[in-house]
């Protein structure tokens, strides 16, 4: 009995003993196994990172690359939509740096040849010692002008023309327009107290005041004899207003500038236009251009008449070659119906003529 009980109680401490072995080994291996997937969990975890560095690596360089042909796709366009933007830019300032060019030559052509009347010129108190002198002068002056422009006389212009006039006065100049107008130039301008007024340089200031007004008195009297003489008569065939050639840019400014003189006021006045060798260029510049415009707006007029009565001998021809074919279609429809019809009905007869037997004929 105590045998039997202490081998049961053996029984139990060595199943409790075994089972105490079995946990603890169970739990060294579940420890074991632990540490193994921590350790297998920790290297995929460093793999990971090490793909997530490399895949962000990678993606860095993509976007690197897609960034940088963006950039280079977008610097290219920008690039060239900047050119294209300067070109728009550029010619527009290229034809006005030709128009500015084209000026420039021209202002530089009209001040030499302004130059070079200034230089023919010479000393101007020198020049105006007598009255047929100094009209001989201003004279030549406005011929070398108009000659340097290429007018001509009896075509461009006459001398000493009276033709527009009612009296007996003759415009030194009388230039032709459009239209059978013509604008008249008187060229005797009054130079006497001019001349003296240079002269008294250095005198009393009373004096020289005093000249001045008799010279602004000459030129006023002189404006109202040239518009007595009719030289502006648009019913005559002139234009409304005439001219006075003033030969010295310096007496121009002058009267110009001085606000006491009101001579230009007193000139408006009386239809009677006031200019300089520079003026008179530019004036007669338009007059030139508006005659050639003129005469190019006739040829075109005439270029049209000759276009309208060409039209006018189309539209016949074309006519007669209309009725011409419809009568050519007419003789083609009957040579065709002879040719064709009627020829075939001539054959009928030939031949049964041709068939008819020659024995039928004899009986």
């Amino acid at each position: 009995m105590e045998i039997g009980l202490a081998f049961s109680i053996g029984i139990v401490i060595g199943l409790i003993v075994g089972a105490i072995a079995i946990g603890f080994f169970l739990e060294r291996r579940r420890a074991r196994d632990r540490e193994q997937a921590a350790a297998a969990l920790a290297q995929d975890r460093e793999l990971a990172v090490a793909a997530l560095a490399q895949d962000r690596e990678r993606a860095a360089d993509a976007f690197k690359s897609m960034a940088l042909e963006q950039l280079d796709s977008t610097k290219s366009n920008l690039i060239k939509a900047t050119n294209e933007k300067l070109d728009e830019f550029t010619k527009p300032l290229d034809k006005l740096k030709e128009t500015t060019d084209k000026l420039e030559g021209a202002y530089r052509e009209s001040s030499l040849r302004v130059e070079n009347l200034g230089e023919k010129v010479g000393e101007l108190t020198g020049l105006l010692g007598s009255n047929q002198a100094r009209g001989g002068w201003a004279e030549q002056q406005v011929l070398q002008l108009i000659g340097s422009m290429g007018l001509i006389e009896d075509v461009d212009y006459t001398r000493q023309d009276k033709s527009s006039l009612s009296d007996d006065s003759r415009p030194d100049f009388t230039f032709r327009l459009p239209d059978k107008k013509v604008v008249n130039l008187d060229v005797k301008f009054p130079w006497a107290n001019y001349a003296k007024y240079l002269e008294s340089e250095g005198d009393d200031e009373e004096q020289r005041l005093r000249v001045k007004k008799d010279f602004y008195r000459d030129v006023k009297n002189h404006i109202n004899a040239v518009h007595e003489r009719g030289y502006a008569n648009p019913q005559g065939g002139t234009v409304d207003f005439a001219l006075i050639y003033i030969p010295n840019e310096g007496i121009f400014r002058t009267m110009h500038l001085d606000g006491e003189s009101q001579v230009f006021e007193e000139a408006m006045k009386k239809k009677i236009v006031l200019c300089s060798p520079i003026t008179l260029y530019a004036i007669l510049s338009m007059i030139r251009q508006a005659v050639e415009n003129f005469n190019m707006s006739e040829r075109a007029g005439e270029l049209q008449k000759h276009f309208l009565e060409f039209r006018k001998q189309w539209e016949n021809y074309s006519v007669k070659v209309e009725a011409l074919g419809r009568d050519l279609r007419l003789a083609q429809n009957k040579y065709d119906e002879i040719v064709g019809v009627r020829e075939r009905q001539l054959m009928k007869p030939v031949d049964n003529i041709l068939t008819t037997n020659v024995e039928t004929l004899e009986d």
